[in-house]
């Protein structure tokens, strides 16, 4: 053997060549040929090769057949494997690729998971680990749902993964647009059920999404009163001078409003309740009976009152629901044990009526007239008590209660009082009334039956049903589920119903237009109502200024109140307000 010879073979270790048979370790470039030859690789590129070792590479061609136990690999035009495999990108149809990257899953949540002060108009966006499309062909899964309070809470919105128009998939993110703003300080939950979506190569569903929650900021609820005489501090505004456009009393949060006579009962989002005005009989539930009047709001004592506070009508008590379904009343209860106390005392604080379970959701009841009341329990059932005249307590009688006394039926929901009538919705769309007739109050189409002393049906089965969807003291307004708004019963001569005359109608007449919300009719022949645009309207009559429009004239059709994104309308006694949000 030569000394260049020895010199070749001598053991090294590394060693570089385009060609060699060699069991040491062997680095290069490149390797070509199908290395069949080759054990035990540490590292390479080949174009095709057979082996059990590792092989990590920026990229493999081939069919990679011969490929197993793969731990890294790069972009392939054809692959089959049960390995991992992780690279920038990969080519051809990867119809053998089975698990890629687990299961389909979010990797981010906007709002994320727990966030707070989130705005009310906020879209929701979740970005998933794979790209996306629906599944609902193959798994018949196909609603993501959002819901307040809770993953099982009361529905807000549903959203059919094939075509609903408020929902889009780009990629791997999924942004889900809601039809209407969120609620102020409400705790909402998106959920996304298991199966719903699928990666773009059916290759892995989505697990169940249940726990992903947020909470939407404070709305900036202002409250704004109007009219007069305000001598007994009527507005709140802390001064007596009567007011013809709508001026803010002090703060935000404000929910809803309600009065009695000449008495103001505000609630706010953080579940307390205030009132001003006359406190004569204790209405004001502060503890004291006196002649002192309160012309900016005072807190009446408690937490936990339900924002949707009832309408209190014409007389010198009121009424409120807390969160936990009790009942409590305070004021006057000397006409006809109004307070449902089974006496007649009055209490200047808030004392509990009998029972709980009573409606929560602010289609609760109200008081009606002077000295009467009118209930719902969550089981559908209807109760009144107070001072029995013209039918108003709908008993089928004309005897007092001074406990709350059943009216027979159930799946009642939404009651309202007027002067000595009233109203309440069923569940099924419908309509009833009873008590006062003598201008036509019970829409029957008649004025010659004096009263009705218990319910009777109005024409229609599409009454819109809910707190604010109706209202009357003596005239009546209520709004369909088409956003169309009816009126009938007095005029008083006064352009009250809204229809262009001053003729009082003993059935239902519709007022021009569509998309009204809310309805509000206050028990001296002023009305005000809402459309969903935001805008407040208003007619009937005006001599304080009570509609808002910086004059004293009476107006026989609705006209607009200056501004928009009025939350809610209210029309009291000579007085009038509303609730208005704003950014």
């Amino acid at each position: 053997m030569s000394q260049s010879k020895a010199e070749i073979l001598a053991p090294v270790g590394i060693f570089t060549a385009s060609g060699i048979n060699a069991t040491g370790v062997v680095t290069a470039s490149r390797f070509e040929g199908n290395g069949e030859n080759l054990e035990g690789v540490g590292i390479g590129t080949t174009g095709s090769i057979n082996s059990v070792g590792i092989i990590t590479a920026g990229s493999f061609f081939g069919v990679g057949t011969g490929l197993t136990g793969i731990t890294l690999i790069g972009p392939t035009n054809n692959l089959e494997t049960t390995g991992i495999i992780t690279a920038g990108s990969f080519f051809g149809d990867g119809s053998g690729i089975v698990n890629i990257g687990g299961s389909l899953a979010p990797l981010s949540y906007q709002p994320s998971i727990g966030a707070t002060n989130v705005g009310v108009s906020t879209n929701i966006v979740l970005t998933f680990n794979k790209p996306i499309a629906s599944a609902a062909a193959t798994t018949g899964v196909g609603t993501i749902s959002l819901r307040e309070v809770s993953a099982d809470g009361t529905l807000v919105e549903s959203f059919d993964i094939f075509n609903s128009s408020r929902l889009t998939i780009s990629g791997s993110v999924l942004t889900i647009d809601p039809t209407s703003n969120f609620s102020g300080l409400t705790t909402y939950f998106v959920v996304i059920p298991a199966g719903t979506l699928q990666d773009t190569i059916d290759t892995s569903e989505n697990i169940d999404i249940s726990t992903y929650s947020f909470q939407s900021q404070p709305e900036n609820f202002k409250l704004f009163m109007m009219g007069g005489p305000n001598g007994n501090g009527l507005l709140g505004l802390n001064d007596v001078t009567d007011r013809s456009s709508p001026t803010q009393i002090p703060g935000t949060s404000w929910k809803a409003i309600s009065s009695s006579y000449e008495s103001y009962y505000a609630s706010k989002s953080d579940g307390t309740l205030w009132g001003w005005g006359q406190n004569n009989h204790g209405q004001l539930g502060i503890n004291l009976q006196e002649t002192t009047k309160y012309s900016s709001p005072i807190q009446i004592p408690g937490t936990q009152w339900v924002e949707k506070i009832p309408d209190n009508g014409y007389a010198y008590d009121a009424i409120a629901v807390k969160s936990d379904g009790t009942l409590w009343a305070w004021g006057s209860n000397t006409t006809g044990g109004e307070l449902g106390q089974n006496d007649r005392v009055n209490y200047s604080s808030p004392v509990q009526i009998p029972g709980t379970q009573w409606t929560t959701s602010g289609m609760n009841g109200s008081s009606g007239g002077i000295a009467q009341q009118h209930f719902t329990k969550t089981d559908g059932t209807l109760w009144t008590w107070g001072y029995e005249l013209r039918g108003g307590l709908g008993q089928n009688d004309r005897v007092n209660y001074s406990s709350p006394t059943q009216v027979p039926g159930t799946y009642w929901a939404g009651p309202h009082g007027g002067y000595y009538n009233a109203s309440c919705f069923k569940t099924d769309g419908t309509l009833w009334m009873w008590g006062m007739n003598t201008a036509g109050e019970m829409g029957q189409n008649e004025v010659g039956v004096s009263y009705y002393s218990s319910p009777v049906q109005l024409p229609g089965t599409t009454w819109s049903v809910g707190r604010d969807k109706i209202s009357g003291y003596y005239h009546w307004g209520a709004i369909k589920t088409d956003g169309t708004l009816w009126m009938w019963g007095r005029d008083g001569s006064l352009g009250s119903l809204g229809i262009n005359d001053r003729t009082p109608r003993s059935s239902p007449v519709q007022l021009p237009g569509t998309e009204w919300t809310e309805i509000s009719c206050g028990p001296h022949y002023n009305s005000g109502a809402r459309k969903s645009d935001g805008t407040y309207w208003v007619w009937g009559k005006n001599d304080m200024g009570q509609l808002g429009l910086n004059d004293l004239i009476y107006r026989s059709s609705p006209t607009q109140v200056p501004g928009t994104q009025w939350h809610l309308p209210f029309q009291g006694y000579n007085v009038g307000g509303g609730i208005k949000k704003e950014t």
